[in-house]
C-alpha cells in the first residue's frame, strides 16, 4: 500500500512532481503540493463519486450539442450537486484535470516541467491497476 502523507504546503510552493492517476478514460493529476491524505485510501473513499461526476460530466457534453434537450436540466442540477459533494476532495488532493478543471494534463506537465512520480488506474470498484513509477 502506497501512503502519500505530509503537511500541507501553501499556495505558493510550487509543483514539481504529481501521481499520475486514471479513472475510466480520464487522467488526473495530483500535485505534490498536496500531500496531507493517504494515498489510495483517500481517492478509494470517493472513487464512487468521482466516477459518479465524470459519467455526469460526459453526459452534459453529449448534451451540449442540443441546449433544448430532454434531461439536461437535471443533468446540470446533478453536476452542481456532485460538485458540492466532492469540494473537500478537491481542496484536500489539488486534484488537476478535466472535469475538475478545465487544464489538459499532458500539456500543464509539459509547460511546467512536472515529473510523474507514479502511474496508477482505478477500477470503478476501487481496485488499484498498472501502479508504476515514471
Amino acid at each position: 500500500m502506497l501512503i502519500a502523507k505530509t503537511s500541507f504546503t501553501t499556495k505558493d510552493d510550487r509543483m514539481t512532481s504529481a501521481i499520475k492517476i486514471t479513472v475510466g478514460y480520464h487522467s488526473f493529476l495530483l500535485p505534490d503540493t498536496h500531500t496531507d491524505y493517504a494515498f489510495p485510501a483517500y481517492i478509494n473513499k470517493h472513487i464512487d463519486l468521482i466516477w459518479r461526476y465524470i459519467e455526469n460530466n460526459d453526459k452534459i457534453e453529449e448534451l451540449s450539442s442540443n441546449p433544448f434537450s430532454k434531461g439536461r436540466t437535471a443533468v446540470l442540477v446533478k453536476a452542481k450537486f456532485l460538485s458540492s459533494e466532492l469540494k473537500e476532495f478537491k481542496l484536500k488532493t489539488g486534484i488537476i484535470g478535466y472535469p475538475f478543471d478545465m487544464k489538459d494534463i499532458s500539456l500543464y506537465l509539459a509547460s511546467q516541467n512536472i515529473k510523474i512520480t507514479l502511474c496508477t488506474e482505478f477500477k470503478r470498484n476501487g481496485t488499484l491497476v498498472n501502479s508504476l513509477p515514471s
